[in-house]
């Protein structure tokens, strides 16, 4: 036998049993399978270079630019000045490149935190949450009117009222903002008494504003700042004059067989005598 047919014969025997030359090509192609294309946040690569956009249902995102945007369904997404809002579930298509999949929020997909997607109403998924579970009735407008002299007093709670306007819910005598806003309160006092109010607003997590205390005859305006959730308490001390000063009044209850305060959605009482 010739020299290179000896060396041939060698290596043909080192091979695996069943590995030919055709078998083991073949064995090589079925060892690479395929991957299976898979959108992210960050792109998909089922449209090349395009990105997907994520949106929940009656939810909006800005993309960013006044451009004008062409949907392919705007059954599913429509798009304003840049900002897209999601109508129905599903996906389509914004400029031929960008995928939108509208999707459930109490069902987001992998990855995606609904908790912190944009609504129409300009909170979050879950800043609208806890608004919705919030008891009371909207209001625009809310007056903390208190009466400054107990059993003896006119009942017209005019004496020290704090009126303010923007975004609240009011159960019986609890104030809870529902967006996050920043209000300026109006200060009003018909009273021939010397009151002091205390106001505080608490937050969800049990941090505060400031704590503002007030001269109701003097001070005409003062700022409040809130967050979704957060509490407003009103306090007041009427001086010597009329009522003992250690009597601290506050808005949820009363020291004598008429409430302190009324507290009013929608009504501030500033006239009376």
């Amino acid at each position: 036998m010739k020299p290179h047919c000896i060396m041939l014969a060698v290596l043909l025997a080192a091979l695996p049993v069943g590995c030919s030359g055709a078998n083991f090509g073949e064995q090589a192609s079925r060892s690479k399978k395929p991957s299976t294309p898979t959108a992210t946040a960050d792109g998909d690569p089922l449209i090349p270079g395009a990105n997907t956009v994520y949106i929940p249902l009656d939810g909006s995102k800005d993309l960013g630019t006044p451009a004008a945007c062409a949907i392919q369904d705007t059954t599913i997404a429509t798009c304003n000045k840049g900002v897209i809002t999601g109508n129905k579930l599903g996906t389509t298509t914004v400029n031929g490149n960008t995928k939108v999949v509208v999707y459930d929020p109490a069902n987001p997909p992998p990855g995606i935190d609904a908790g912190t997607a944009i609504g129409t109403n300009g909170l979050t998924t879950g800043e609208t949450a806890i608004v919705n579970s919030l008891p009371g009735v909207e209001a625009t407008e809310v007056g903390i009117n208190f009466e400054d002299l107990e059993d003896q007093g006119d009942a017209d709670y005019n004496d020290a009222v704090t009126c303010f306007q923007g975004n609240f819910k009011v159960d019986n005598t609890n104030v809870v903002s529902t967006s996050n806003q920043t209000v300026t309160a109006q200060i009003h006092s018909i009273t021939g008494c010397q009151d002091t109010l205390r106001i505080d607003v608490t937050h969800l997590d049990g941090t505060m504003e400031p704590e503002q205390i007030i001269d109701a005859k003097t001070t005409t305006t003062i700022t409040l700042k809130f967050k979704v959730g957060s509490k407003l308490d009103v306090y007041m001390r009427t001086n010597d004059k009329c009522v003992d000063p250690s009597h601290e009044r506050n808005m949820h209850q009363g020291l004598s067989t008429i409430p302190d305060a009324k507290v009013q959605p929608n009504l501030c009482n500033v006239t009376g005598i």
